[in-house]
């Protein structure tokens, strides 16, 4: 099982006076991100993925707190990476989270669909939302960001 999260709601980027891998969640964000463990509380993980962006790391700290787990930061999950998504994220094994940017789930949704996968023709991800993708079964269920 894959849980694809799209990183929860950060500042504005064209307000932030940083390098944008450094843009942090706002205060949405970060309730959204508080929220995780609970919306992902009836799936098992076995570990966590996510770009290294700060935002994306920040989405995911409180279910890797709750489940005990690390952070893994690839490369993989960077924004403008979406083009090797699909790919990427089906050739996981086992029970993995993944906090990505939104061009990148929208990239992997889309070549999940283009496979034969029952995806809407306009799915998208919301900041701070999910999708949970069965590979055996070639499911992918949307989970709405939790409540801020």
């Amino acid at each position: 099982m894959i849980l694809l999260v799209r990183h929860a709601k950060a500042g504005d980027r064209d307000s932030w006076d940083g390098p944008d891998e450094a843009r942090p969640l706002d205060g949405k964000g970060e309730r959204q991100a508080r929220g995780l463990p609970a919306l992902l509380a009836g799936y098992g993980i076995d570990r966590i993925e996510s770009s290294p962006a700060v935002r994306c790391r920040a989405t995911v700290e409180p279910l890797a707190r709750e489940r005990g787990l690390t952070i893994e930061t690839p490369d993989r999950w960077r924004e403008g990476r979406g083009a090797t998504a699909a790919d990427e994220l089906l050739a996981i094994d086992g029970d993995v989270a993944v906090c990505t940017h939104g061009d990148v789930t929208d990239e992997a949704l889309d070549a999940l669909r283009d496979a034969g996968w029952p995806i809407p023709e306009d799915a998208r991800s919301a900041k701070g939302s999910t999708w949970v993708l069965d590979p055996a079964s070639q499911t992918a269920t949307y989970l709405p960001p939790p409540s801020s």
